[in-house]
């Protein structure tokens, strides 16, 4: 009876060298005759198996061995096990998404939508101020000039920088 055993895995056969074979597995079998399962710790894709039997029981110079079954899937069937498994986990987080929704009054908002919004309209509110100040000290500054109208004051045009490098103007 074999007691020890090494299951090594390769993509290609035959391998140009040991270093194309991964070990997958050591494993140590019983006394005993007949079907005996051994698990992998870790699962493992390959297409080719190598079985290495290092030790037998019994200090025979011969041992035999009359079978051997491996049990797996195939990579499609792997990829689509855990296509099917992203798939429910999507689904469940859509349900918690609708389900918190539910659960919150309509009138009620998100404080870190609240804070984002209050961020926002002070933003908006500090940019008004300075550009009502801007025009208030040069019409005060023309309007002591008197009533022509080529002289007051006119808004600055704003000048954003694009990635090309060119820029464009608006008012």
């Amino acid at each position: 009876h074999v007691r020890e055993f090494q299951v090594l895995a390769s993509q290609d056969y035959p391998a140009p060298s040991a270093e194309y074979w991964t070990l997958i597995g050591t494993f140590e079998a019983n006394t005993r005759n007949g079907e005996q399962t051994f698990d992998l710790e870790e699962p493992a894709w390959a297409r080719y198996l190598k079985f290495k039997f290092k030790s037998h029981f019994g200090a025979e110079h011969y041992c035999t061995l009359s079978q051997i079954k491996v049990h797996g899937s195939t990579m499609l069937q792997g990829f689509h096990e855990q296509w099917i498994e992203s798939e429910k986990e999507l689904e469940q987080e859509k349900e918690n998404q609708q389900h918190q929704q539910q659960q919150q009054p309509q009138g009620e908002v998100d404080d870190g939508d609240a804070l984002q919004q209050q961020k926002e309209i002070g933003v908006v509110e500090d940019k008004m101020e300075e550009e009502s100040m801007g025009l208030e000290k040069k019409s005060g500054a023309n309007s002591a000039g008197g009533d022509d109208v080529s002289q007051q004051a006119q808004p600055e045009p704003i000048v954003d920088s694009v990635d090309n490098g060119s820029e464009k103007k608006r008012r």
